[in-house]
């Protein structure tokens, strides 16, 4: 997917997570999230967290999962603020 805008590049990450309509892909998944996170996606900040903190599709990293989860919470996420 060539577009910039990040609800739908959170969509596509989102079906790459969880095998919806494509083949399940983690590695492609957090490509999709890192790019929506990039700009500015609440819910993808979110998502990329979990997935560093888990090393789900990337390499596990607590402090890359507790810089997006807190950018994420502190926009009012709040799966985000139960997670730090």
């Amino acid at each position: 997917s060539e577009t910039n805008h990040p609800l739908a590049l959170y969509h596509v990450g989102c079906c790459y997570l969880r095998g919806v309509g494509v083949k399940k892909d983690e590695t492609e998944a957090s490509k999709y999230l890192l790019r929506s996170v990039k700009l500015g996606h609440t819910l993808s900040e979110f998502q990329l967290g979990m997935m560093y903190k888990l090393g789900s599709g990337v390499k596990k990293d607590i402090e890359k999962a507790k810089k997006l989860l807190e950018l994420s919470a502190n926009k009012g996420d709040m799966c985000s603020q139960n997670e730090l």
